[in-house]
């Protein structure tokens, strides 16, 4: 296990401590600082329609597809924003864990997890762990509304729409001036949601909306 997946089981591990100790809006702006939010998630971190809970989850899944040293930017921003927060809990969380990984990866002892989900009918199957799931990429089709020209983006289910977003952003050089939408038949992709809940799957179609100055879409 290399040190960028330690610290994405370490984060996923954390996951509950991470969703219950974590403000949002105590960390938001130490993270801007640490140039960890693109112009779309400071959209969705501002957004009133969401709970703090579901951005806090959002700011979980989007962190690990940032930079190399995402995770110890993170841990500054907890460390900066301790008072009147569980933050410094949730630092020392997220710092035993990582440190725990790595002396398990050193001395050759994995640990393996599965965990249990129901299904239909009442039965229960294994689900493998987040990291496993994110490392299954797979091709959609973006289709842009105003010129119907076809683009290929690689994606992995446990994609949020945000980061999609952002893909989409650094592939065809769309300015952050720009809004996009981005639907699927005929409902627009929520940024929360990740492609699995948007039932986004292989080969899947997408269309693009660019929304310019002044409302105009191309």
């Amino acid at each position: 296990m290399n040190e960028d997946n330690i610290e994405c089981v370490a984060l996923e591990e954390c996951a509950v401590s991470f969703t219950n100790k974590l403000d949002p809006s105590a960390i938001f702006a130490h993270l801007i600082a640490q140039h960890l939010l693109t112009e779309d998630d400071k959209q969705v971190l501002m957004s009133n329609a969401r709970t703090p809970r579901e951005k806090a989850n959002y700011i979980m899944h989007v962190l690990p597809r940032k930079a190399d040293g995402w995770f110890d930017k993170l841990l500054q921003c907890l460390h900066d924003s301790t008072d009147g927060t569980g933050h410094g809990v949730l630092l020392k969380d997220l710092e035993e864990k990582r440190k725990e990984l790595r002396e398990r990866r050193n001395t050759g002892t994995p640990k393996t997890r599965k965990h249990k989900i129901s299904v239909r009918g009442g039965a229960e199957e294994e689900q493998r762990p987040l990291l496993a799931r994110q490392e299954e990429t797979y091709s959609i089709f973006l289709e842009s509304s105003g010129n119907h020209s076809n683009h290929t983006i690689q994606v992995r289910s446990s994609d949020t729409v945000g980061s999609l977003m952002d893909k989409v952003r650094t592939k065809l050089n769309i300015s952050h001036m720009y809004g996009i939408r981005l639907i699927s038949g005929s409902q627009e992709l929520r940024l929360t949601n990740s492609l699995r809940d948007s039932n986004i799957t292989s080969n899947s179609r997408v269309v693009m909306v660019v929304i310019t100055r002044g409302g105009m879409v191309s």
